[in-house]
């Protein structure tokens, strides 16, 4: 028998309230496990409240690590979106499907490993990361609006203290003494206060590294030795004492995304002494270490003459004044021995990869006309599903009462043949079964399809402007969700686009977008 884990997750994120709650998503998903006749042992189900919008859910990390193990053969969630809300998450789920491992969502049913079924979980991960790129940058900008005014908007450094709107010291840093030192100052007490039974510890600390040959490991012993800890109450370590050391708020102003903001808190230092540590710790650097270089599109394409794969590399050019201009070029690894197929430069590629997007673009009107009909259609399926469900619910009612009614017969000696009993039984139970499954696909089944639509509107509309201004990450995510089999050849890029992108490129006035067709390989020139 299959074995399966379920996975319910919900988010600390504002943003995702409105998902249910871990017991809901718990006893949904067990509903949909039965009908479906899913296995799910007691020790597989797994409970987690973290964010996806980052990679690194350690819950969830552990299950993935069962599956690759194979201790499992599928994966159950509420919905798709409980498994990844990031590209990370979604490369890794990708490659569980493509390894054999069954993706199962509530909402959708079985994800299997087709282009179609890989692009709505590639879709879905893409409107739920431009979701959350959305709300951080509503933060950002009530953030910056904060540092304009001269107000520092986090947890203040070492050295002082933040407090709330009435004055009481927020945080691990409070103690009964720091607060009554504050309300002895005869003042109104701001939202950032400089620490006085600390601050003068940090400043001894700009003052010995300015002073004194002493290396940083050896500062934290000597200040840790005269009273100075961290927020929990241990010895500072190297890489703090450096983050200390390179602050500018010490001296009265605040870095902010690499720029320097005027604030209004009171300063620990001068800038004089802050300059002079900045130089000793500059003198004192001997060498940075370069980091490894990541091209952006290695790993996407393969050789269109020999079918290896397209590697990258950094080079060099010096002119006769002595500029010297960095570029990257892809072409194949040859490891099949000589292949004659050319190099390109990056940029060149990007272009190619960026006119992809153009060839499903939709204007405005378009996609007004669009929504237009698909809200027509919603209306129409929503009143047929509906009709549907209540006659579903009536036949559901109907047969569990003759389930009932044949068992209290069965009870008072009315049927006396136990195995026509059994037979009409089991035959009532396949119905009942069968009629709930259908209820089940029922549910929400308008709702999805109408989401899945205005998505991919979206993605039509803005996918070259999400490429062009996307991460890396962004970027290959993109590609993959809009294209496979991508080469290189000639200088030129080959590919095929998935479903339902093909039809979007074809008829871009097309009401009914989530319909598809196999796709052809077409080149760009």
């Amino acid at each position: 028998m299959k074995k399966y884990i379920s996975y319910y997750r919900k988010s600390t994120d504002s943003e995702e309230k409105q998902i249910l709650s871990l017991s809901d998503q718990r006893r949904v998903t067990l509903d949909f496990c039965n009908q479906r006749q899913l296995f799910v042992p007691n020790e597989y189900h797994f409970e987690e409240s973290c964010s996806a919008k980052k990679a690194g859910r350690p819950i969830f990390n552990e299950v993935i690590k069962l599956l690759k193990d194979r201790k499992a053969d599928g994966l159950i969630a509420y919905k798709a979106d409980r498994l990844t809300r990031n590209y990370t998450d979604l490369g890794t789920i990708m490659d569980l499907l493509e390894s054999g491992i069954e993706i199962w969502a509530v909402d959708y049913g079985q994800y299997k490993n087709n282009s179609n079924d890989k692009t709505m979980i590639g879709l879905n991960t893409v409107m739920a990361k431009r979701k959350i790129d959305d709300l951080s940058e509503d933060v950002k900008r009530s953030l910056y609006g904060t540092i304009k005014e001269g107000r520092w908007a986090g947890w203040a450094p070492l050295g002082y203290l933040n407090c709330d709107i009435r004055g009481r010291i927020t945080g691990k840093s409070y103690t009964f003494e720091k607060q009554g030192i504050l309300e002895n100052l005869g003042r109104p007490i701001t939202r950032v206060e400089k620490d006085l039974l600390v601050a003068p510890l940090i400043k001894r600390m700009f003052e010995i590294y300015a002073y004194q040959p002493v290396a940083l490991k050896q500062l934290a012993e000597i200040l840790y030795e005269e009273g100075l800890r961290n927020r929990v109450g241990n010895k500072l370590k190297k890489g703090s004492v450096h983050q200390i050391l390179t602050n500018p708020f010490y001296y009265g102003v605040m870095r902010w995304k690499g720029l320097i903001e005027e604030s209004k808190h009171e300063p620990t230092i001068d800038k004089r002494l802050f300059d002079l540590v900045q130089k000793k710790l500059s003198d004192n650097a001997q060498f940075t270490i370069k980091p490894d270089l990541d091209f952006l599109y290695k790993g996407l394409l393969k050789c269109g003459s020999c079918g290896m794969n397209i590697t990258a590399e950094e080079r060099e050019r010096c002119q006769k004044n002595g500029n010297v201009h960095h570029y990257v070029y892809y072409h194949c690894t040859k490891s099949q021995g000589n292949c004659g197929q050319k190099h390109i430069e990056e940029k060149d590629l990007e272009n190619q990869l960026s006119e992809m997007f153009k060839s499903f673009f939709l204007e405005d009107k378009q996609v007004e006309e669009i929504k237009s009909k698909l809200t027509e259609l919603y209306d129409e399926d929503n009143k047929y599903q509906t009709i549907q469900e209540k006659a579903l619910k009536t036949r559901l009612t109907k047969l569990q009462n003759e389930k009932k009614s044949i068992y209290k017969r069965m009870l008072m000696g009315d049927v006396d043949d136990k195995e026509t009993y059994l037979e009409v039984k089991n035959d009532l139970q396949n119905e009942i079964s069968q009629v709930q499954d259908k209820l089940l696909q029922i549910t929400d089944h308008s709702q999805n399809w109408f989401d899945q639509s205005s998505n991919l509107l979206y993605l039509a509309t803005h996918a070259q402007e999400l490429f062009l201004e996307g991460t890396k990450e962004e970027k290959q995510m993109l590609i993959r969700c809009v294209s496979s089999n991508l080469f290189l050849k000639d200088k030129k890029v080959e590919f095929s686009f998935n479903k339902p992108f093909e039809i979007l490129s074809q008829t871009p006035k097309l009401s009914s977008l989530l319909l598809g067709h196999d796709s052809n390989v077409r080149p760009y020139s």
